[in-house]
């Protein structure tokens, strides 16, 4: 309850290594705590947060997946190292399909 209450939003990062070898990137993921989040976190229901953040662009969320997608299409990283990455492959999958 307290956790629902005063969460305000996390973010998320993972380092992937350049495709081109040389340093690393990162691909985030935000989740900001709205008022139907909020009750996700009090009723217990956090298997249904990552749909939560698919549809919070509005609000302000990313999922990693699409973070991930980017990076790819921007030439950043391999599109196997983002499935490697990637919590929802299939998702990473729609994305890259867009």
């Amino acid at each position: 309850m307290q956790l629902a209450d005063s969460l305000r939003a996390v973010v998320a990062q993972r380092l992937l290594a350049r495709r081109t070898g040389a340093g690393r990137v990162v691909a985030v993921e935000v989740l900001r705590v709205t008022h139907a989040v909020g009750a996700l976190i009090r009723e217990k229901k956090t298997a249904r947060i990552a749909n939560a953040i698919q549809a919070g662009k509005r609000e302000g969320m990313l999922p990693l997946e699409k973070s991930l997608a980017d990076l790819v299409r921007a030439g950043e990283i391999d599109a196997e190292d983002a499935r490697r990455a990637a919590n929802q492959p299939e998702s990473l999958a729609m994305y890259l399909a867009r």
